[in-house]
């Protein structure tokens, strides 16, 4: 049988070329065909007697013999079934073929690679988590357990073993959404990691001290065991406690944050871990309403992931200030980490103060400085202390809203003032002066002056 099929697709086309392409299909397919069959057991055709030949005249006009075309035998192929695509099963994994390639230690994490030697996929769903603590770090605890770069459990247990998943009285949380995947012939890492205990898991721990751990996969509830090979137990010989001194253990201020947060660092110059189990915290209450909300250990910042809260509660403090002791038996507030955090050897570790009450910083809104936390001090496991490193107590400032500022004037103490002059009589002005009118100048006449007469010489006068 053959199917065809033709269509005209439209063109749109700037091109202006044509206004359809002519499309054509064509399919050939059995539909049914069969063998012809062989037929056996038939006599053979009679042959007719041979007449003798007689001189008969060849009648005229007669047509020639018709030949029928008697078909040979043509092979005829046998039925061939036509195949159909069936969906292929996909085999289930052999627990066989799933094994621990490695165990090793990652600064603060132990890492365990899955080998996959199957094609298809596995999934953890479960981990029963077996560690043996470090006895210089009674307050370490299992934080996170990660694969594939995503986080799938998280919580703070203390107390090994730490039952995660689809397991027996599980703790912590269990994200079934995370990437838990271990995909066929392929390796793949899981991490776990733990805080407050030693920056370098190994300087403390060995892998067996992970033997016992059990992981949990499916599909085929198929499980790995950490099995490390445990050597002989060394005679046990007594060691020297490394001697210590209180001075080791320097309390800062630092800052003053964003958000209520003032920062502190405590560090630990000593050769052995300490942990900090008891707190006097000495702070000013600077408005109506403030609060201290929690206390938090390491950490680039008081909301990091890494910064481990070992107090929360929402205490008043004192406008004058006062000593609050905060402690895993006090009753103020929660203390969060049993004895409390770890300052190992060598190490500076932030402590952050979060208030609430305002969103900015104390120092800048309310004038707030490093001696209002003057007296602060740790109480440490090995029974030393360390004292904040004072600052000096500034005196009251006093600002615009408190005291009224004067203008400066100048003060006759400062201005010379002149003395005061006698201020002068009224002087009589003279008037206009009289400017007489014009006088005609009287012209003096000349008078005659008799000429006197001439005296006689004889008269005797």
């Amino acid at each position: 049988m053959q199917v065809v099929a033709t269509f005209n697709h439209p063109l749109i086309t700037p091109l202006g070329l044509t206004q359809y392409v002519r499309l054509r299909a064509t399919r050939t397919m059995i539909n049914e065909s069969f063998r012809s069959s062989r037929v056996l057991g038939v006599p053979p055709a009679p042959v007719p007697p041979t007449s003798t030949s007689t001189n008969t005249p060849r009648p005229s006009d007669t047509p020639p013999p018709t030949f029928t075309f008697t078909p040979s035998e043509t092979y005829t192929p046998s039925q061939t079934s036509t195949s159909t695509e069936s969906p292929t099963p996909t085999p289930t994994p052999a627990c066989t073929m799933l094994s621990i390639q490695s165990v090793n230690f990652s600064s603060n994490r132990l890492e365990v690679t899955f080998r996959n030697d199957n094609e298809a996929p596995f999934y953890l769903n479960g981990v029963y988590l077996n560690w043996n603590k470090p006895i210089l770090y009674p307050s370490m605890y299992t934080n996170r357990m990660y694969m594939n770069m995503q986080v799938h459990w998280s919580g703070q247990d203390l107390s090994p073993p730490t039952r995660a998943g689809n397991v027996s009285s599980p703790e912590g949380t269990w994200d079934p959404s995370a990437n838990r995947y271990v995909g066929g012939q392929s390796n793949t890492l899981w991490r776990v990691e733990f805080i407050n205990g030693p920056r370098n898991l190994a300087d403390y721990m060995e892998v067996w001290d992970f033997n016992g751990t059990v992981f949990h996969f499916e599909p085929g509830d198929c499980q790995l065991t950490i099995n490390q090979p445990t050597p002989e137990a060394p005679t046990n010989t007594p060691t020297n406690t490394p001697p210590f001194e209180c001075g080791w253990y320097v309390l800062n201020f630092v800052a003053f944050r964003a958000n209520g947060v003032v920062q502190f660092q405590v560090t630990n110059n000593g050769q052995t871990p300490v942990i900090v189990t008891e707190i006097n915290l000495y702070w000013v209450s600077y408005f109506s309403g403030m609060v201290l909300d929690f206390i938090a250990f390491g950490g680039p910042s008081a909301w990091d992931p890494t910064a481990i809260v070992v107090w929360q509660g929402n205490h008043f403090g004192s406008p004058t200030g006062g000593d609050q002791v905060l402690t895993n038996t006090s009753t103020v507030g929660t203390w969060l980490v049993e004895p409390g955090p770890v300052i190992n050897p060598g190490e500076t570790v932030n402590m952050w103060l979060d208030f609430d009450g305002t969103s900015g910083n104390l120092q800048a809104e309310w004038n707030a400085h490093p001696s209002d936390f003057n007296d602060t001090y740790f109480i440490y496991d090995n029974g030393c202390y360390s004292e904040m490193v004072p600052y000096a107590t500034l005196a009251p400032t006093y600002t615009p809203s408190r005291t009224p500022t004067f203008t400066i004037t100048p003060t006759p103490s400062r201005t010379r003032t002149p003395s005061v002059t006698p201020t002068p009589s009224r002087t009589r002005t003279p008037g206009p002066t009289h400017t007489p009118s014009r006088t005609p100048t009287r012209t003096l006449t000349p008078t005659r002056t008799p000429v006197p007469q001439p005296t006689d010489p004889g008269s005797g006068q």
